[in-house]
């Protein structure tokens, strides 16, 4: 087993080649269906086109946090043992955390809603 001074950076190394692009790649996919949502349905509900500019939004502000802890880790801390440093990020896993379980509930949320609407409908 080879040890290195530098763990995190193998630890967290895969995770910006898979995870991190993953994550920028459905950013896109996202944007894409959020333009494409508000071109094809103009006439839905404001609370509608809202809620889910929020989730959108959310789900921007999640990558920020992704990309910042990496960030922090991989490039502005690469191969350094200065004490900001070894001190884990401030706001990029509290943003990644939060992100991720508001996005959650709101989409949850959402589909028990339609579910049901489509259960008491019949």
């Amino acid at each position: 087993m080879v040890t290195s001074t530098n763990s995190v950076e193998i630890a967290w190394g895969p995770g910006f080649g898979i995870g991190l692009v993953t994550s920028m790649a459905v950013l896109g996919v996202s944007f894409c269906q959020v333009v494409l949502y508000f071109r094809s349905f103009p006439n839905d509900s404001r609370r509608l086109k809202l809620g889910i500019l929020a989730i959108f939004l959310l789900d921007c502000l999640h990558t920020i946090g992704l990309v910042g802890s990496f960030w922090h880790v991989l490039v502005s801390c690469h191969r350094s043992t200065s004490l900001g440093c070894e001190a884990p990020p401030n706001w990029e896993p509290l943003v990644i955390v939060i992100g991720n379980y508001v996005i959650t509930l709101f989409v949850q949320s959402f589909y028990v809603h339609r579910v049901w609407i489509i259960f008491f409908s019949q």
